[in-house]
């Protein structure tokens, strides 16, 4: 879903700033978004993605999270302790909603819920200017070299990208997802 926010906002970009709609950059991108987009799993997952029952263990989780967070809202309760304290705010009759009926989990599928939880609301607030600030940088870099604007709207549609898919997701504890956040930042 975060791959075809990204496409989209490059495309939007292209149409935006270069006043048309740039096939010759985007189509590369458009083919495989198009193919993975109907393929059965990818496609039967889209139709359930807001109903209730079908997402219930991401419901679940993010219900730990925020429990973890109100209960520590200051400190959280450290970097890579939400598996920890997870007995104390899991109730065992969730446990039929979750894939081998697993009572254990370390990520709550939310970065922001899983820095609040493990880092505290300052935790989160210093993650959220991070990724403010290199948005705001990223859109000045677009409005203030008109010659690399090529490099520009890719960025800021990964940015996009980041910033949505991490609604659901934990996006750094995956090795290839840190490693191109980090070359962004760079």
């Amino acid at each position: 879903m975060s791959f075809m926010i990204g496409f989209i906002v490059t495309g939007i970009g292209y149409v935006v700033f270069y006043k048309k709609l740039a096939w010759r950059v985007l189509a590369p991108f458009a083919i495989p978004c198009a193919l993975l987009f109907f393929t059965p799993m990818v496609w039967g997952r889209l139709k359930t993605i807001a109903s209730p029952s079908k997402n219930l263990d991401r419901l679940i989780m993010w219900k730990v999270g925020s429990n973890i967070t109100r209960d520590n809202p200051w400190t959280g309760v450290g970097i890579a302790h939400i598996r920890t304290v997870w007995p104390d705010y899991f109730h065992s009759a969730w446990k039929k909603h979750f894939p081998y009926e697993q009572e254990l989990w370390s990520d709550v599928h939310s970065l922001y819920l899983q820095q609040a939880g493990e880092r505290g609301l300052p935790g989160l607030a210093i993650l959220l200017v991070v990724l403010g600030a290199i948005t705001w940088r990223s859109v000045k870099l677009l409005y203030g070299d008109p010659g690399n604007l090529d490099l520009h709207i890719s960025t800021l549609a990964a940015i996009a990208a980041f910033w949505v898919m991490n609604l659901t997701e934990s996006a750094f504890q995956d090795t290839e997802v840190v490693f191109v956040f980090y070359f962004l930042l760079a």
